[in-house]
């Protein structure tokens, strides 16, 4: 009886382990992903800010040096070059 339930116990542990998987939303590419707005994200790549949505495709490219909250559904986009 004991050895049933161990190999019931492996077999158990080894079928949950295999079934985990994990899927990139948003590649690993950026330095910093902040909440920006419902469905948007700020991210920050190579010191330049841009928005990517929830579904982890961009929104704008990271060529901006800030970009403000919304307000009134407006935001400010800073590029000081």
């Amino acid at each position: 009886m004991k050895k049933l339930f161990i190999i019931m116990a492996l077999v158990t542990l080894s079928a949950t382990t295999f079934a985990q998987t994990a899927e990139w939303l948003v590649s690993p590419q950026y330095s910093e992903i902040k909440y920006f707005a419902p469905n948007m994200y700020k991210v920050t790549k190579d010191g330049k800010v841009g928005v990517v949505g929830s579904d982890g495709k961009e929104i704008l490219t990271p060529e901006y040096d800030a970009i403000n909250l919304f307000y009134e559904g407006r935001a400010v986009f800073v590029n000081r070059t």
